[in-house]
């Protein structure tokens, strides 16, 4: 395998130090594997290791590297279309274009189809000279095992607390108060804690968790569902959307009404089911916040 100058680094990227010591370490003895599989939870920085990777290897400061090539899922169902797959398999056959090698990263690879996960073991089977290829995913167990065999597998661990803690307030200058609880609420996800951060509904969900009585709550829950307007988005935004309303509603059960936390757990997972069953999710928090003071 090919030696490559050290251009990127892995230095700014949070979580999983052994990885990165690993992979510095491979790559500086020209020893890393043309086939990698990063599995581990979501959010976690596997997508984002894989490009430094790639930009290492391909020794490039381009954002759009010409020998770096990303796939990701596509659609509203979010596969890898067997296209997709054959094009790449064409691609690895050819030179690299400006680098010394060539380099294929594929974001949730557990997204493929059979006619997809059988094109792609075309190339795994024997792996083109000057190629990489890294995989990742959050389902190790939704890939097929004959390409799960054939990869070096490194596994991702969730990020600590105080690392995104940290993080948020460096790089979104929020305070310290909001930091961490963001963190304890990611679940050691850097990706979730930055959706929480940012979500496009914050303001009206603040304002929700604020109300001081009934009225005040309804006008709030309003206002909340105006702004979300679920119908539009597609449904994994639409189930990240509410897992963090729900998260942060419990969250605020327990910081300041400590008493009621259990019963509000039970309801949230009432609240989960009937989301299920299509009830709208207005007329569920509304029940919810009803049930709890009751």
């Amino acid at each position: 395998m090919q030696n490559c100058t050290v251009l990127a680094t892995f230095s700014h990227l949070i979580g999983n130090a052994t990885i990165k010591a690993l992979l510095e370490q491979m790559v500086a003895r020209g020893s890393l594997p043309p086939v990698l599989l990063f599995y581990g939870p979501a959010g976690v920085g596997k997508t984002l290791f894989a490009k430094v990777l790639g930009e290492r290897l391909t020794q490039t400061t381009k954002k759009e590297a010409p020998d770096i090539h990303i796939l990701t899922p596509e659609g509203k169902a979010r596969h890898h279309p067997v296209e997709t797959i054959r094009e790449m398999v064409a691609e690895v056959g050819l030179p690299p274009f400006e680098a010394a090698c060539k380099v294929f990263v594929m974001e949730d690879a557990d997204r493929m189809l059979a006619t997809s996960s059988n094109a792609l073991l075309k190339v795994l089977e024997e792996p083109a000279p000057e190629t990489y290829i890294i995989l990742t995913t959050s389902d190790l167990s939704k890939m097929l095992p004959t390409i799960v065999s054939r990869c070096c597998k490194m596994q991702f661990f969730p990020i600590s607390e105080e690392e995104i803690c940290q993080f948020l307030i460096k790089h979104l200058l929020l305070a310290e108060e909001a930091s961490r609880k963001i963190a304890l609420l990611s679940e050691g996800s850097l990706g979730k804690a930055l959706f929480i951060a940012k979500h496009p509904h914050r303001k009206e969900l603040d304002e929700l968790l604020q109300a001081s009585d009934y009225p005040e709550l309804f006008a709030s829950l309003a206002k909340l569902d105006d702004a979300l307007d679920l119908s539009e988005e597609d449904e994994d935004e639409k189930a990240k959307q509410v897992d963090v309303i729900f998260e942060e509603i419990l969250y605020w059960v327990r910081e300041k009404h400590p008493s009621m936390l259990e019963k509000a757990i039970v309801k949230i997972a009432e609240s989960r089911m009937a989301l299920a069953h299509h009830l709208k999710l207005k007329t569920i928090l509304e029940h919810f916040f009803l049930s709890i003071r009751s």
